[in-house]
């Protein structure tokens, strides 16, 4: 690239401020004449990505908004544009011909009479007075012309349909003629690219297969069409497909599970995990995916712009956490889990106030992963309805924002459905089959949900907390603004590096332990436990008098906006920590007292009891 093109291609952010800076003006009055043609085209580029060339107009207004300094710059990426080639006219539609034209090339005087003889007898066809007197070129021409002419297509195609017809019929033993449904059933299997599955017809179309919608019913009566039939097209057709759906069923799930292919927009790319190379290849039925991410692979993308936004949203540390996630979930969808059929067993929870991120965070993944890879079934679903799995079939991400508080008790499912990616799914009304949720588990929350009488490592093991710390002023344009074809691609790199390393080391890279996890997410949600976890610790022989223990407890629970619990409630929580009620003699007096338990030295709260030892939790 020229050194003028690159002083050129700096003044790209340029662009998303003139673009605001019309929208803005659009909200006020209606744009006219230059500005109007100068926001069409500005919103092309920083909204859909698109590149020029543009219209004069976009031109004369970027120029003439810019200042003195930029207008050098401008001028020089509208020479760019002016010197580029005009596109390629259309390459222009051969006209038909009965006989194709390299059989003209070398045409000898005996094969123009062979075609002289096909047209007579098979296109009716009469030749001219005085034909047999023609030479060679003029024999030729009139060849040429007549294997051209409308009359005789139109005969070519009555014969054709005729062809069509007669192969797609049979007769009866009582005489009678009918369309023969395995013909057609064959017929359509060799020129649609399908794929039959548990009872059901996928057809390839547009880089992935898609589930039939009716697709190939209107191939089956535009057959019926053609050859002309119009009785009984309904009975003809559920039969032509029920016989197209066991002519060669596949048994397991057929799809996607292609280890080191991802499908993206603008191809497939081809992720070799040992040399750590990528190629990117046309899209192709032989590939069997359903799905495809709706961005282009761009190695030479900038990633500097979305790696800002990730390191403002949570923690350095935290930051691989949000690159895990996608790399994870695009890993059990091509099944590259140590060679298995299995997952990395790990679901994320995400939490923080409005406006910190999180959200924005999983819009993030809805651009780069496709919502339409994405489903939205809460963690009591999960947990609780035997008909909730079917929705996460062959999903990427299971991702619920802003998940309620509620107590969860039923998690030997949860357990179940991360712990693999093959399941039985049940839909209402259906029977029961073997379907394939690779979808990782993912959440938000202001607080997480309380988890009772759960102090197994299976569970606490399953999760990455993250917590999103910050909060961001409202700016309606933050994520068109941050979600460039540019800024997608550059995360999809970032992601592919994760990818790499977790290949490499055959293991998540953040992977937190069940005690790391049980401790974040028993804070957040429990706030008496969490008051017992910054403020007192352990002591066989300490104890604190209940009276002052919920006093501090409940001045800790204003201090921080959350809410109390009543005293023998507090008692009941204290217990798995421990931490019982018992009567202890404080100054000379008998005394009702949390036993187990002493105020830590720092403690704000501490004004009394014993204070000896280390709260074990």
């Amino acid at each position: 690239m020229s050194d003028a093109a690159e002083r050129v291609n700096t003044l790209s952010y340029r662009y998303q401020a003139l673009y605001h800076d019309l929208r803005r003006k659009s909200q006020e009055q209606p744009l006219q004449g230059a500005e109007l043609v100068a926001f069409r085209a500005l919103e092309g580029i920083v909204v859909r990505g698109e590149k020029g060339p543009y219209p004069p107009e976009f031109w004369e207004y970027v120029i003439e908004a810019e200042a003195p300094k930029n207008r050098e710059l401008f001028e020089m990426r509208l020479r760019l544009e002016a010197s580029r080639k005009p596109p390629e006219p259309p390459e222009e539609e051969k006209p038909w011909s009965l006989f194709p034209p390299e059989r003209f090339r070398e045409v000898s005087l005996q094969d123009l009479w062979t075609m002289v003889e096909v047209l007579e007898k098979d296109y009716g066809v009469k030749t001219p007075p005085g034909l047999e007197h023609y030479d060679h070129p003029g024999l030729k021409a009139w060849v040429m012309e007549i294997a051209q002419s409308e009359a005789v297509r139109t005969a070519w195609e009555v014969k054709e349909r005729e062809k069509l017809r007669q192969s797609f019929f049979i007769t009866t033993q009582k005489g009678t003629v009918i369309p023969d449904t395995e013909a057609i059933a064959r017929h359509l299997d060799g020129i649609l690219d399908l794929v039959s599955w548990n009872k059901t017809l996928y057809i390839y179309r547009d880089g992935i297969f898609i589930e039939n919608k009716g697709e190939v019913e209107a191939a089956i009566l535009q057959i019926l069409d053609d050859i002309g039939f119009e009785r009984g097209v309904i009975n003809i057709s559920n039969e032509v497909i029920h016989r197209l759906k066991f002519l060669h069923p596949e048994r397991d799930y057929p799809f996607n599970r292609r280890a080191g292919l991802l499908p993206l927009q603008n191809g497939v790319l081809h992720v070799d995990y040992v040399h750590e190379t990528f190629t990117l290849k046309a899209h192709a039925p032989e590939y069997r995916f359903t799905y495809k991410l709706p961005i282009e692979y761009d190695p030479g993308a900038d990633t500097s712009g979305i790696l800002a936004a990730l390191h403002s949203w949570v923690s350095a540390q935290d930051v691989i956490t949000l690159l895990q996630l996608p790399a994870q979930a695009l890993l059990q969808a091509q099944q590259v889990v140590d060679g298995k059929n299995t997952t990395f067993k790990k679901a994320y929870i995400f939490e923080g106030e409005r406006n910190s991120g999180k959200t924005t965070y999983y819009h993030l993944l809805e651009h780069v992963l496709g919502a339409q890879n994405m489903s939205d079934v809460n963690l009591k679903r999960i947990c609780e309805d035997r008909f909730g799995w079917s929705p996460m079939e062959g999903k990427l991400v299971n991702f619920h924002d802003d998940l309620e508080a509620f107590p969860l008790r039923y998690v030997g499912r949860f357990k179940k459905l991360t712990g693999g990616a093959e399941h039985d799914i049940e839909k209402k009304g259906e029977n029961s089959y073997k379907g394939f949720i690779p979808a990782v588990q993912a959440f938000t929350c202001n607080k997480p949900p309380e988890v009772k009488e759960i102090d197994e490592e299976a569970f606490w093991g399953r999760w990455e907390y993250v917590l999103f710390p910050n909060h961001f002023e409202t700016n309606p344009f933050y994520e068109e603004d941050l979600f460039t074809p540019q800024n997608l691609s550059a995360f999809l790199n970032e992601v592919l590096k994760v990818m790499l390393e977790i290949a490499r080391r055959k293991r998540l890279i953040r992977d937190s332990t069940a005690d790391e996890v049980k401790e974040l997410w028993s804070k957040a949600a429990n706030a008496l436990y969490a008051f017992v976890s910054d403020n007192t610790h352990s002591d066989q022989r300490g104890f604190i008098p209940t009276e002052e223990f919920y006093q501090a407890y409940c001045l800790y629970c204003s201090e921080n906006a959350l809410k109390a619990e009543g005293k023998g409630r507090v008692t009941s929580l204290l217990g798995p920590m421990k931490i019982h009620r018992k009567q202890e003699r404080v100054r000379g007096k008998q005394t009702w007292c949390y036993k187990g338990v002493a105020w830590n030295k720092e403690s704000p709260y501490a004004t009394g009891g014993s204070s000896q030892g280390g709260l074990g939790i």
